[in-house]
């Protein structure tokens, strides 16, 4: 509710307003900047009060008075426009002329192009007259295309002063009551705004069930090698998946899972699979040596292999100048191969061009001897590729938060279910997997060997060992693909327990003694168990090409060698080392008794 003519005054009528405004209504006065009657005053509903908006009381202007109000429905703002136009008298001097040229400028300053918008008020001109000042409003209503909704007279002599504005384009309609006389000299004028319905749309909620999300099967298998060839340094497929877990803070939910001791329980395998995924084709040396700027060492990498391939692309340029001579193919000539013996005994007759001579073979032209499928030698498929520096720097991150968080009490977790054989056929693989990643991690990272205590332990020795001879034996009796399959497990286990040797070998030298006393221990327990001893023999020994790769031999004698070496360290150090000897046991011969007299 607009009112106008008020007479209350900014400070002192408080006790007023607060008598006369209804319960759950509010009361804002716009009162006269000086001297005393007029004003204007807002009466509103308190539900209101948060859609209800209320311009500067201090409007630049001098012939009328204004309250500004702003209402918003849904998406509709609609604002209101209350003016207060005091008559002209010898008090105030004003004059109709001067109202006119100010309310002119006042519609040209106003975004009265807005149709939601509402002139509404005392103006003081007869509306139903055709005096100039009538004239003149009409007319400059017309030109801004609004138009009067009042048509009822509003004053108790008949007049039409109080005015209802607004644009063609709204629709309204206005309607006047009569008051008591005694209240006011003014009727009261009420409208209504026609407004939409509002049309509520359906929205569909897409969710996504985190434990239906098959992470393991969206990072298994992404793309295929063969038909994707892409150069170091440079974002793959998987790269890119990654990076999109890393934007969306789902690393940050995977070692919230793996540190969580509730969910850890129930989703450790989960867990360790996916993060197994994630460092697929990831070195923990390359990962280790990542820094913001690129290191020396690999700064000398790179160019000693563009180096390398300058090189080779020379020897081939060569090579195919010297493989096309300037004579006819008729005319190549014929040579003798000195110290070269044919069968006859003479020396070789070559007809060849000179460049292909050093790819002389007697059994050039001979049929192989074709080799069967299971005996041919298996052919490594490990791929290693470097991703960006920015995947590098994440995954590193990574890496290090988990083995401060999570590592002990997740490797904890899941040799426990493993235990319980709670997991699945061969989950045991991923375990050894991340035994051997994060332990290398750390010690050429962190170097600290408190993050993997859960693995450093006589225990992971003796799982492992026990593991690498279920998997021997596997391999020993498998056919076929399946014995592959095995191969390929046995390198997982034997990898596994060459880092424990290497963390050992690096505890034995750690500057910390207490460290260093633990690793005397385990290396005692190691050493003189003959189990541990032979079991790098006996590998050596049942090597086959066919059921294990070459990196597996590769890997094999690298461990071997560390063995030794830690071996002869030891023997060094502990002078007083006891030697294990077989000694064949005699039976002892029955002394002949004779026969007595």
């Amino acid at each position: 509710m607009f009112i106008t003519e008020t007479w209350i005054r900014e400070k002192g009528d408080e006790p007023v307003i607060t008598s006369l405004t209804p319960p759950k209504y509010s009361y804002e006065p716009f009162p006269r900047s000086s001297g005393k009657g007029g004003g204007i005053g807002i009466l509103y509903k308190n539900s209101l009060s948060s859609v209800l908006h209320f311009a500067d009381k201090k409007q630049p202007v001098v012939t009328f008075e204004t309250a500004i109000a702003t209402l918003s429905i849904s998406t509709r703002k609609i604002t209101f426009v209350c003016i207060y136009r005091p008559p002209p008298s010898k008090n105030n001097k004003l004059k109709t002329s001067d109202f006119l040229c100010e309310f002119e400028e006042f519609l040209s300053s106003y975004d009265i192009k807005n149709k939601d918008t509402v002139f509404l008020g005392d103006f003081n001109v007869h509306f139903e007259t055709e005096n100039p000042d009538a004239i003149f409003m009409k007319n400059l209503l017309h030109d801004h295309q609004m138009i009067q909704h009042v048509k009822s007279k509003t004053h108790k002599k008949g007049h039409i002063l109080d005015w209802i504005i607004t644009s063609s384009k709204l629709k309204l309609s206005s309607q006047v009551a009569n008051l008591n006389k005694l209240i006011s000299d003014h009727h009261f004028l009420y409208f209504d705004i026609m407004h939409p319905k509002r049309v509520t749309k359906k929205k569909t909620i897409v969710s996504r069930d985190f434990k239906k999300i098959d992470m393991a099967n969206k990072l298994h298998k992404i793309f295929n090698r063969s038909t994707v060839k892409r150069t170091e340094d440079d974002a793959s497929i998987h790269d890119q998946v990654l990076w999109a877990m890393h934007a969306s803070g789902l690393e940050d939910l995977i070692l919230y899972v793996a540190s969580s001791d509730r969910e850890r329980s129930h989703l450790c395998m989960h867990v360790m699979e996916i993060i197994a995924l994630i460092f697929k084709e990831q070195e923990p040396e390359t990962l280790a040596s990542a820094g913001v700027h690129r290191s020396l060492t690999e700064k000398e990498k790179d160019q000693r292999e563009l180096e390398q391939a300058r090189e080779r692309e020379k020897a081939q340029k060569k090579a195919n100048i010297l493989k096309f001579s300037g004579r006819h193919s008729r005319f190549g000539g014929t040579f003798v191969l000195k110290d070269i013996k044919s069968i006859s005994e003479n020396d070789v007759i070559y007809h060849k061009p000179l460049c292909e001579v050093k790819r002389f073979s007697y059994d050039e032209g001979k049929n192989r001897k074709k080799i069967s499928r299971n005996r041919a030698p298996i052919k490594t498929d490990d791929p290693k590729r470097r991703s960006t520096l920015s995947m590098r720097l994440s995954l590193k991150e990574f890496c290090i938060q988990f083995l401060i968080n999570a590592y002990n009490p997740l490797m904890r977790a899941v040799k426990d279910a493993l235990t319980r054989k709670s997991t699945q056929d061969n989950d045991e693989t991923f375990y050894l997997w991340a035994m051997r990643f994060f332990m290398e991690f750390c010690r050429l990272h962190c170097k600290r060997v408190d993050f993997v205590s859960e693995t450093m332990s006589m225990s992971a020795f003796h799982y492992i060992y026990t593991q690498l001879c279920t998997y021997y034996e596997s391999v020993r009796l498998g056919k076929g693909e399946e014995c592959k399959v095995w191969g390929r497990r046995s390198h997982l286990a034997l990898k596994a327990y060459q880092e424990l040797l290497r963390t050992l070998d690096f505890m034995s030298r750690c500057e910390d003694e207490q460290i260093r006393e633990s690793a005397k221990v385990i290396q005692s327990n190691v050493f003189y168990m003959m189990e541990y001893r032979d079991v790098f023999v006996t590998l050596l020994k049942n090597f086959k090409e066919s059921q294990c790769s070459r990196a597996y031999l590769r890997d094999l004698v690298e461990s071997t060698h560390i063995f030794l070496k830690m071996l002869e360290t030891f023997t060094k150090k502990n002078k007083n080392l006891v030697v294990q000897k077989k000694k064949k046991k005699r039976n002892k011969k029955k002394s002949k008794t004779t026969p007595g007299m």
